[in-house]
């Protein structure tokens, strides 16, 4: 038995040789065949002058039947962008064997000079006498470039942005102390996605001076990422954010939208001036990777005027959640919207979260928080989360006249609450359409009426006339 299966495998064996032999040998390639391509057009959906883009791809099979010997494949013209193949870099290769049923990936990416113009090329590949193309198209934007810029190194206390001109900020844009950066209705700024050796999104604007944001309905400032295409249209953590230092004062954002960061709004170590050290002002904060807002006092002052005041805003869709206090401070909302609802990431803290200690050296601090006719709502059971530290007299977080998602104990009046996650009854989220967001309210919303009137809010985000007996959050509904 032990014989005839021994015989068995080599007779096995040199017919494995036998056919292998037969087979067209893997080195025999001809320059007859067609290719498929995962797509006919490469398209770079914007960008800036001078700012190498991200990399896209284009895969290449070969299902002609034979090993392939494509003779060339290069780009057309070759000036604005560049190609790699199979680790292979040039603007032309020359004898690539592609054996069948095999595929290779085309890298493009690209820098250009030109400016508010489409760049196109063309990605040839050559079998013989027949060429087949993939285009490459992309639209670059003229914009002011800052890199790594302080302001006020030319001696003027004042740098004034061109709402006609895009800002792109690649690292740090540092307003110092005594200077004033303004930034007019309808100006776009964009910032990359810059690193530093830790890994850390680095592009923002940095006050220690003030910051002026003036924007108007339908003419908002816009800050987001440098980025474009669908991929990137929603996408957090995109660039740092706006950060407030401890010198910083007196600034104030309106009509503004803060998208797609880290933190959208970060200030540090109480208010050193008279009013509000920041003001919101009907403007939306959305998609952050962290916090829609974030405050670090730790600061022993007494607080005479608010660190921040947040007024007819909507901070929604952040990775961590929509407000953050720590280590105490004045604060005051009113008429705005917090709302965050987990359809695209996890979450599963408080959107809303509020202390007034260094947990690390258990050190208190005074922490004085009004929210007046707010809506807090989201996905969570608990949206809001006091943590005060077992001290007299230096906590005051009080709610008025506000739709708040908690099961906690809330000091204030007319607070109303539900484990009803649709509750405040939105426009969306939906579950028919969950990844819309539009927080403007239903007729038979609970926030409808329950307000308080409050000199000087008369009207809401969108610039609507409040009644005399007002909507909770940032929309006043409107039949």
């Amino acid at each position: 038995m032990r014989v005839a299966l021994h015989l068995i495998s080599w007779s096995l064996l040199l017919t494995a040789l036998w056919v292998s032999g037969c087979r067209k040998k893997p080195d025999s390639f001809v320059e007859e065949g067609s290719l498929d391509f995962s797509t006919d057009t490469i398209f770079f959906d914007t960008m800036f002058v001078n700012l190498p883009s991200p990399t896209e791809r284009v895969t290449v099979v070969n299902n002609s039947g034979n090993n392939v010997l494509i003779r060339e494949i290069r780009l057309e013209s070759g000036a604005e962008f560049d190609m790699v193949i199979n680790a292979q870099q040039g603007d032309t290769i020359r004898d690539f064997e592609l054996p069948d049923g095999d595929s290779l990936v085309a890298f493009v990416s690209f820098k250009s000079s030109q400016r508010d113009v489409f760049v196109r090329d063309r990605l040839l590949f050559t079998i013989g006498d027949q060429t087949q193309d993939v285009d490459i198209e992309a639209y670059v934007f003229d914009a002011v470039y800052y890199r790594d810029t302080t302001l006020g190194l030319d001696g003027n206390t004042t740098t004034y942005l061109d709402p006609d001109k895009r800002h792109l900020i690649d690292g740090y844009m540092y307003v110092p102390d005594g200077h004033t950066l303004f930034i007019p209705a309808g100006t776009q700024l964009f910032f990359t996605p810059r690193k530093d050796a830790d890994f850390n999104l680095t592009s923002g604007i940095y006050v220690f001076g003030r910051l002026l944001v003036t924007g108007e309905l339908g003419k908002e400032v816009v800050f987001q990422g440098s980025r474009f295409g669908r991929r990137y249209e929603e996408t957090p953590g995109q660039w740092r954010g706006l950060s407030f230092g401890n010198l910083a004062r007196a600034s104030s954002i309106s009509h503004a939208v803060i998208k797609n960061a880290l933190i959208g709004v970060y200030q540090e170590y109480g208010n050193p001036g008279f009013g509000p050290k920041i003001t919101i002002d009907k403007s939306e904060i959305r998609n952050m990777g962290a916090y829609g807002i974030a405050s670090a006092g730790f600061t022993p002052e007494n607080y005479l005027y608010p660190v921040l005041r947040v007024q007819n805003s909507l901070i929604h869709n952040c990775g961590e959640g929509t407000l953050a206090i720590f280590g105490g401070g004045k604060f005051d909302f009113i008429h705005s919207t917090f709302a965050n609802y987990t359809l695209n990431f996890t979450r599963n803290s408080p959107q809303v979260y509020i202390n007034n200690y260094d947990a690390d050296a258990l050190v208190p601090y005074a922490c004085r928080a009004t929210f007046s006719n707010c809506i807090i709502w989201g996905s969570e059971e608990d949206e809001v989360v006091p943590d005060s530290f077992p001290a007299q007299g230096i906590w005051d977080v009080t709610f008025h006249n506000s739709l708040v998602r908690t099961q906690e104990p809330l000091k204030g009046s007319n607070i109303i609450s539900s484990q009803n996650q649709d509750f405040p009854r939105f426009v969306s989220p939906l579950e028919s359409a969950p990844f819309e967001r539009d927080y403007r309210l239903r007729e038979n919303s609970p926030a409808v009426n329950i307000g308080q009137r409050i000199p000087g809010y008369d009207v809401d985000k969108e610039g609507l006339p409040r009644d005399v007996q007002p909507d909770a959050g940032c929309h006043e509904w409107r039949p």
